[in-house]
């Protein structure tokens, strides 16, 4: 018996840039379409993008932003992906569209010389893999803000170099006397983690001090920390 193809098993649609697999060449402030499903019924799904940059001292701190779009009858929700090295989202959806620009690090396009290569996929199914799309936001000192919007945080890590502290910290401003929503005491000279099984959400900011007392912050101005919070994307 001979079937006819399923939605998933036709050709991946593309608009504004007809390539069929090959690389999609992306320059200066251009943005363009790099590949486009739409089928019945919502499925698990997976988008994978690589990409590479040429154009000398001006490519420096440039980056490949990769907007995916996805949603089920008639809505949809977007967000923005940093491809480093290898991106892979996995979604659950009838409709992915995933379009591409460049951005140098005040989220500016940068100069047409600039030329980013990009190759994108969206397949059907899982592929077992357990990537995460996070960011990693690095600081030191005695308190710091890691984040002014909301967020979800994974994981806060960093080592102590002072002496014996707490580390706090704070959905909101770090202010004398606030309750923490994450503790954790830090011994001199040791590395310190707060780990999260799912992801912690932050509705306000994320911000974080180095404290003398455990339950409510009490500014240690003299503590040495170094903070590495892992966000969500």
């Amino acid at each position: 018996m001979i079937r006819g193809p399923t939605p998933l098993e036709r050709p991946t649609r593309r608009e504004h840039e007809v390539n069929w697999g090959d690389k999609t060449r992306i320059t200066g402030g251009e943005r363009k379409t790099l590949a486009w499903v739409s089928v019945r019924d919502s499925s698990s799904m997976i988008v994978y993008a690589k990409a590479a940059l040429r154009g000398g001292a001006a490519a420096a701190g440039v980056a490949v932003i990769v907007n995916i779009e996805w949603g089920h009858g008639g809505a949809s929700i977007d967000h923005d992906f940093a491809v480093v090295h290898r991106l892979r989202v996995p979604l659950a959806a009838s409709m992915v569209k995933v379009s591409g620009r460049l951005r140098d690090p005040s989220g500016n396009a940068p100069a047409a010389t600039v030329i980013g290569e990009v190759s994108a996929l969206i397949a059907p199914g899982l592929d077992g893999e357990t990537l995460r799309n996070t960011r990693w936001v690095s600081q030191q000192g005695p308190e710091g803000t890691v984040s002014d919007g909301p967020e979800r945080v994974m994981r806060v890590e960093g080592y102590n170099a002072g002496g014996d502290t707490w580390i706090m910290v704070f959905d909101g401003p770090a202010e004398a006397n606030a309750f923490p929503a994450m503790a954790r005491p830090v011994r001199a000279g040791r590395r310190f983690v707060i780990p999260r099984f799912d992801s912690q959400g932050f509705r306000t900011s994320v911000t974080w001090s180095a404290s003398s007392t455990p339950l409510t912050l009490t500014k240690d101005p003299g503590a040495s920390l170094r903070v590495d919070a892992e966000l969500l994307l």
